[in-house]
């Protein structure tokens, strides 16, 4: 299962029946969850039907799967605290979820907290990169494998897929991350695929290395976009 793909699944794990509700049940609260979605490739967030949210940073999240014939339970554990996922009817019956639904859930969030962690990792090379001096290096080359990276995103981008682009790019930017272009673009290919907080990120990284750029402005205003949207999302 590959990022997007995962992404993509986490909506999609559990088929209800007429009147059911996905249950996200703590040890200090239950929810009603009305969706999942993936935050900054490094946060999964349950929105409650009251606009309520659970967080669990993906790197520390700890997912297992009970399952027993046809029907499976998921656990999501976290700092101490331990979450289960189940289905719900109005007449208050409580169904796990399938076995399959529970097993794709379980290898999604496995994939997406490798991803986390690369994140983590390109975000602590860079900074290692950026305080060894106060300009980026002066490269012109680019590396074959910074180049085959950069191809390859711009060959998702034409697909309209964003999100692997984004990926792309940024195994592009673990090899050079001096490369001001590849973040540019990074966060251009963010901001299409609604990654608002980390397409403000690369953005910044780019005004970083080339503070005197001809697209300076343009790419402040981007970052002042992406934060309204941003903020339309909470």
């Amino acid at each position: 299962m590959t990022p997007v793909e995962a992404r993509r699944a986490l909506p999609n794990t559990w088929p209800y029946h007429k009147g059911e509700k996905l249950v996200l049940k703590g040890p200090d609260s239950t929810n009603i969850v009305e969706k999942i979605k993936v935050v900054g490739n490094k946060d999964l967030v349950f929105v409650g039907k009251e606009g309520n949210k659970v967080t669990f940073p993906l790197k520390e999240l700890t997912v297992e799967a009970a399952i027993d014939g046809k029907i499976g339970e998921v656990a999501l554990s976290h700092d101490a605290k331990r979450y289960t996922m189940y289905r719900s009817s109005k007449k208050g019956s409580v169904t796990p979820l399938t076995n399959e639904g529970a097993k794709i859930f379980t290898d999604a969030i496995l994939v997406l907290k490798k991803v986390a962690i690369e994140e983590d990792q390109y975000d602590l090379y860079y900074e290692k990169i950026v305080a060894s001096s106060n300009t980026a290096p002066n490269k012109t080359v680019l590396p074959e494998d910074v180049r085959r990276y950069k191809v390859q995103a711009e060959s998702a981008i034409r697909e309209k897929s964003y999100f692997e682009a984004s990926e792309l790019f940024r195994d592009a930017l673990n090899i050079a991350p001096w490369w001001a272009e590849g973040h540019f673009n990074r966060a251009l290919v963010l901001g299409e695929a609604g990654e608002f907080d980390l397409a403000i990120l690369e953005m910044r990284r780019y005004l970083f290395l080339v503070p005197n750029a001809s697209d300076a402005r343009a790419a402040h205003n981007m970052i002042y976009g992406w934060e309204r949207s941003l903020g339309k999302q909470d």
